[in-house]
């Protein structure tokens, strides 16, 4: 008796199976997921961040730079620079950390600076390495010759391939323009975006 059933088992079990074959191969689809797990993509402003100015017998303007918005691992989201007390032709200096916290090649293709505030609106000149904040002193939403208000320059980081674990300095360059606003504070935020 338990050959008997064992033999039905065992038939049982090849007709279900023959019985998928067949179905799968008659309405041409087999279903299959698979789960795939490629790495993390991540680039951070890490330390060391240190920042100078042009003043070199007065001390008029004052810069800060800092990281905002700590990722969990390591590093920041974003970049905040800070100019008080400035005036025309006051030029700052940020030099900053970036690092590929990830466990995957990741390559930068975006470099955004805004103003915090609100109040500055960005164009770049040169794409990605030089542009400027600019105030729309007509207030017809559009940029005019002459409202520039701070110039930059940053090294060149777009398409910058970062491995895991690679760390590149940058630098970054404010200058103050002759139609600022002079003893004002302004803010400059710097952030990336990569992909891989």
């Amino acid at each position: 008796m338990k050959e008997k059933t064992l033999a039905l088992a065992i038939v049982i079990l090849i007709t279900t199976s023959v019985a998928g074959v067949v179905y799968a191969h008659w309405t041409g689809q087999i279903q299959i997921r698979v789960t795939a797990h490629i790495g993390s993509l991540t680039i951070r402003f890490i330390n060391p961040l240190k920042w100078s100015d042009n003043e070199a017998t007065k001390d008029v303007g004052h810069i800060n730079c800092y990281y905002t918005q700590p990722d969990p691992t390591e590093g920041y989201k974003k970049l905040i620079i800070k100019i008080s007390n400035a005036y025309p032709n006051y030029a700052a200096h940020c030099n900053f950390t970036l690092k590929n916290i990830g466990t995957a090649t990741s390559t930068i293709v975006n470099v955004t600076i805004s103003d915090p505030n609100g109040e500055l609106k960005w164009k770049w000149t040169t794409k990605y390495t030089k542009g400027f904040l600019w105030k729309d002193f007509n207030k017809n939403n559009a940029y005019n010759p002459g409202e520039e208000i701070i110039c930059i320059t940053i090294t060149d980081l777009v398409n910058l391939e970062f491995d895991p674990g690679h760390v590149e300095k940058a630098q970054i360059e404010a200058q103050i323009t002759e139609n600022a606003e002079e003893c004002h504070s302004y803010g400059l935020e710097v952030s990336i975006a990569y992909e891989s």
